[in-house]
């Protein structure tokens, strides 16, 4: 298990994105914020905060603490970017662009797939 002050040590030059989909019985989100308010003592600096997804939908919500992002994705389960996977690409291109949760702009498709899709012939 991670010490706080592990955490703490880890976490002072890096951005830690914790996410859950809200469906996910296995791991589920509230288990997710107890680990981190009481087993890494931290406390929470923004409150929960809707985001939208690219396609315009409340894609779920988000919480800041000290050090880190906790989200959830709304309709997903243990498995985010397969039962979500638009929600799913929103939140990493957000993550690895700095671009905060709230503020994916609408209408905007998620790129290509980095593979084609197999042709079939009949």
């Amino acid at each position: 298990m991670l010490s706080p002050s592990l955490f703490l040590s880890l976490s002072q030059n890096l951005s830690i994105l914790i996410y859950s989909g809200d469906a996910d019985f296995i791991l589920n989100h509230m288990g997710s914020i107890n680990w981190i308010t009481e087993g890494l003592n931290n406390s929470v600096t923004k409150p929960w905060t809707m985001w939208r997804g690219s396609d315009g939908q409340v894609a779920g919500y988000y919480e800041e603490y000290d050090g880190l992002t906790f989200l959830t994705v709304k309709g997903a389960g243990h498995f985010v970017p397969k039962d979500r996977p638009r929600h799913a690409l929103d939140m990493l291109a957000s993550f690895l662009s700095g671009t905060p949760y709230d503020a994916v702009k609408p209408g905007v498709m998620p790129p290509a797939p980095l593979c084609a899709a197999p042709k079939v012939e009949l």
